[in-house]
Formats: structure tokens, C-alpha cells, sequence
């Protein structure tokens, strides 16, 4: 539970001689939700296990002396008091920041630690990962990044509907479950549809439900449909881009109306669910392609929140790395570490499948080789930067084998179907392959603009 006294003061005092400073936050109720890892180093607590307690249980176990939330909340106003951590007797001086809501309510105290005996006023430097139950742990030491997560966690305060944006693999549906926590529906469901990956067919029975003996081959009872599921929770709309424009009045309606008619129904049925979407296109573009609704595209718009790609935030990569490589350290016990140039290649990279490509390189790199050391030549290999055998040159095209010929032939072949109708469904029927899979095979060959 305790980390190693020599962690402890190598956190305190860093290469740069600067503080360490740790971030714990509870709800307006002085339930705990989330704790930065600089709290934990500093505390010597484990947070997870202090999650979903409330501030005076912990007094009563002991853990605390005294609490700068409890302080908040009773006065209302912001506290800076001495703390001191019973079972290990540390020293901290823990500040408490009230967050408000429009009402003037507070939703959240927001409480900021480092060593009582060891102050020198220099400014706040909160740790880059932040612990959030249900959620995990969120990395982000780049200003962009603590952009988005201000504005997720101001948007969890209200019922707006959120469209978070981004390229594929940047993490949009960690921020839409972070909303989701911090909200005051953090209690109902989060479910998850893939707009893209319903046929239209299905599209109203998968989404609304239907009652007994609407079609032929209904379940006798009829089915709750995915709206219903996320009741008193938050329904996320992923790839909302790829939702056939058919289907786009459906769904307008919902939001506007909050309320959906199931297939077979003669009587609406309200909707108590809140509405975040993602996707990693242009809606604005495709409005003005004629390929996305207007009216669905400001209903959708009401609280942007744009997720910047991994290459246009560096800072994040190294604690990126750092994170995903611990992460494979606690889970299988491997000892593995990557060398300077390695670093250096890894920072420089432009990350076209964003975190989750770093995240599958290091995962692939720890499976596939024996080595203590990940050297520059590991990550050149996986990331496929080796100059590459000569191959045929066919219409002027260098194939260097055929697994390459059969992709770049199929990449030419689905762009030239697409250049002739903007409807997917039309271009899978004549490729002879389902809608789902043309979506997949676009986002894998990074077809976009069509």
C-alpha cells in the first residue's frame, strides 16, 4: 500500500529540483471520485482504495487528521490547511478549491497537496495521470490535452449534448466515459452505439425497439431497444459521421423531442438519457458535401470538444510511454526498458493511428521480443521505417509482396466505387461485401474524403 521511502523523496525532489504536487477531487457531496499518482507518491495512499468513500469516513478510519474538503463544503469557500497522513505520519499542506455549477451548488472540491515541511512557493505542477474510477487512469501532461479534460469535466456538470471530435485512436470514447462519471448520471448505464455499423434495416428496431409481433420474426415479447438500455445513464453515439443520411431524421428527432417512437408502437416513450457523439470527420464538411443533415449537425454541436492528435501534443508521448510500458510491467512482471535513440525515434514519430497505435507498438514490442532493452532498431522494425526489400514494379507501382499488391489493389478499388455515389450502402452492395466491413476497410486504408 506504502511506496519505498527512497520513491517517496526521489518524487519530492526530481531531477529539476522541483516539488512534487498531488490532486485529489470529490464530488459536492465529499464523496471521493478522483486522485492524480503525484497524490499518491506524496500520501502514500493507494486511491483506488479510497474511491466512492466519503471524507468523513476516512477521518474515521483514520487515514486523515483533518480534511480541507469537509472545511469547503461546510464554509463554502476555499481552504489551505496543514494534513498529515496517520499511518505513515506525513506532513502536507492540502488547498481546497470549490467548483460551482450555474446555480451556484458546488459539484466538486478540487484539492491540490505537497510537503507541508518543504514549501517554496513555486508554481502548481499537478501530476500527469489522473485516476478515475470506472474511468482509469488519463495521461495528459500537454496544455491541449488539460484543455479537453477542463472542458469534458465542465460539460459532465450538465445534460448538453457533447460531440467530441478527433482522429481515429485519440481516445474519444475515454473522454465520453469521463463525462459520464463526473456526471450526475454517473449512476445509470453507459452504452455505446456504433451509428456506422447498424443497417439501415435495423437501424429503428436496434435503436427504439419494438413492441410484440411488430414484423414477422419479433421476439414474442418484444425488445428494448439501445435508448431504452442507457435510461437514466448516457447514450454515446459513436462514428455518428457514417450514419446513413436516411437514418439521420431518426435520430434528429430524439434529440430534439427526447422522446422515440419503437417499431409497432402507437404512443411515444420518453427518453432519459443523456447524448454525447464522437467522430473523427468533418461534420461541417460533410453538411456542406450535402452528405450530413444541417439540422442534425447544430442539434449534435451544442458542446464541441476537439481531441488534438498525438503528433500536435509531444509532451504526452513520453508519459504515454511511460504509462504503457508500466502497465505491461504490473501485468506480466517483465522488466523492460527503452534506450535513448529508441526514445528519440518514438518522439519524433507522427503517430497516425494516435494512442492506440503507441499503445499497440509497445504491447506487440514487449510480446514479440526477449530483449531487457527496446533499441532503435526494435522500433524502427515494428514501426516499419527499415528500408524495405526492392519488389516488382507493376503499372509503375513497386509491390514488394503480395500481401502489399492485394491492400493497395483493394484501397484503389474502393476508392474508384466511391468516386461514382456518396452512398455506402451502394458501394458495398457493388463490392459485394456488408456496409461494416466497407467502414472498416475505409478507416484502415484512412479513406476519408469522399
Amino acid at each position: 500500500m506504502l511506496p519505498a521511502t527512497n520513491d517517496y523523496e526521489k518524487k519530492r525532489n526530481n531531477e529539476n529540483g522541483e516539488d512534487a504536487y498531488g490532486l485529489w477531487i470529490t464530488d459536492g457531496n465529499g464523496y471521493n471520485i478522483a486522485a492524480s499518482k503525484g497524490y499518491e507518491m506524496l500520501s502514500g495512499l493507494q486511491a483506488s482504495e479510497f474511491i466512492g468513500l466519503h471524507m468523513s469516513d476516512m477521518l474515521k478510519q483514520k487515514v486523515l487528521d483533518n480534511s480541507v474538503t469537509l472545511k469547503v463544503l461546510a464554509e463554502n469557500k476555499p481552504f489551505i490547511i496543514p494534513q498529515t497522513i496517520l499511518p505513515n505520519n506525513r506532513k502536507l499542506l492540502a488547498s481546497g478549491t470549490p467548483i460551482y455549477d450555474q446555480n451556484g451548488n458546488i459539484i466538486f472540491v478540487v484539492t491540490t497537496v505537497r510537503p507541508y515541511n518543504d514549501l517554496n512557493g513555486e508554481p502548481m505542477n499537478t501530476d500527469t495521470q489522473v485516476y478515475i474510477e470506472g474511468v482509469g487512469k488519463i495521461v495528459s501532461k500537454s496544455p491541449a490535452m488539460q484543455d479537453v479534460l477542463s472542458k469534458a469535466s465542465r460539460a459532465a456538470c450538465f445534460d448538453s449534448t457533447v460531440i467530441i471530435t478527433g482522429e481515429s485512436g485519440v481516445g474519444k470514447e475515454v473522454i465520453a466515459r469521463l463525462i459520464h462519471h463526473l456526471s450526475r448520471r454517473n449512476n445509470g448505464p453507459f452504452v455505446r452505439v456504433n451509428a456506422g455499423a447498424i443497417p439501415s434495416e435495423l437501424f429503428e428496431s436496434e435503436l427504439f425497439g419494438y413492441k410484440a409481433g411488430a414484423f414477422t420474426g419479433a421476439a414474442h415479447g418484444g425488445k428494448k431497444g439501445l435508448v431504452q438500455a442507457a435510461h437514466g445513464g448516457t447514450l454515446f453515439l459513436d462514428e455518428i459521421s457514417e450514419l446513413p443520411i436516411s437514418m439521420q431524421v431518426k435520430l434528429l428527432r430524439l434529440l430534439q423531442e427526447r422522446e422515440f417512437l419503437p417499431v409497432g408502437a402507437t404512443h411515444p416513450v420518453k427518453a432519459d438519457v443523456r447524448f454525447v457523439a464522437a467522430t473523427n470527420r468533418n461534420l461541417r464538411e460533410l453538411v456542406d458535401q450535402g452528405k450530413f443533415r444541417e439540422d442534425l449537425y447544430y442539434r449534435l454541436n451544442v458542446v464541441p470538444i476537439n481531441i488534438p492528435p498525438l503528433r500536435q501534443r509531444p509532451e504526452d508521448i513520453f508519459e504515454l510511454i511511460n504509462h504503457f510500458l508500466n502497465k505491461m510491467r504490473l501485468d506480466y512482471h517483465i522488466q523492460k526498458r527503452f534506450t535513448s535513440d529508441a526514445i528519440s525515434l518514438l518522439l519524433s514519430y507522427e503517430w497516425p493511428g494516435n494512442v492506440r497505435e503507441l499503445e499497440n507498438l509497445i504491447e506487440r514490442i514487449v510480446v514479440l521480443y526477449p530483449d531487457k532493452e527496446i533499441t532503435k532498431s526494435i522500433v524502427q522494425e515494428e514501426l516499419g521505417l527499415l528500408n524495405p526489400t526492392p519488389g516488382l514494379i507493376i503499372n509503375g507501382l513497386e509491390i514488394s509482396n503480395l500481401q502489399n499488391a492485394v491492400q493497395e489493389f483493394e484501397k484503389k478499388l474502393i476508392i474508384k466505387a466511391l468516386s461514382y455515389t456518396n452512398s455506402l450502402e451502394t458501394v458495398a452492395q457493388r463490392l459485394g461485401i456488408h456496409r461494416t466491413t466497407l467502414i472498416r476497410k475505409m478507416q484502415k486504408y484512412k479513406i476519408y474524403n469522399i
